[in-house]
């Protein structure tokens, strides 16, 4: 639950993209900070690779990122991060400016 309450104005205030029907993309209203979810629907792990250009969801591009959760790499302003996703569930990765 504290984990939530850190990232409730996400949730609650934020702008919802749905990237695809299993990840998910929560952007802060007043800050640079987003939140990536992905999802495993399936009975068995899943690894999942997503690409994330911040200016798409309205994030200043001028600025480097930091990502928690999931190991990212960086490219041409658009960051990579790898999901291990355990069966039936859940991983989040936290984008900020750096």
């Amino acid at each position: 639950m504290a984990a939530y309450r850190k990232l409730e104005p996400l949730y609650k205030a934020g702008t919802f993209f749905g990237i695809e029907e299993t990840v998910h993309v929560h952007v802060h209203p007043t800050e640079a900070v987003a939140v990536i979810d992905c999802f495993n629907l399936e009975d068995r792990p899943l690894q999942k690779d997503v690409e994330f250009a911040p200016q798409a969801f309205g994030l200043p591009a001028d600025c480097e990122y930091r990502f928690e959760g999931v190991p990212s790499r960086a490219a041409s302003g658009r960051y990579f991060l790898h999901f291990d996703v355990p069966a039936l569930g859940h991983r989040q990765a936290e984008a900020r400016r750096a």
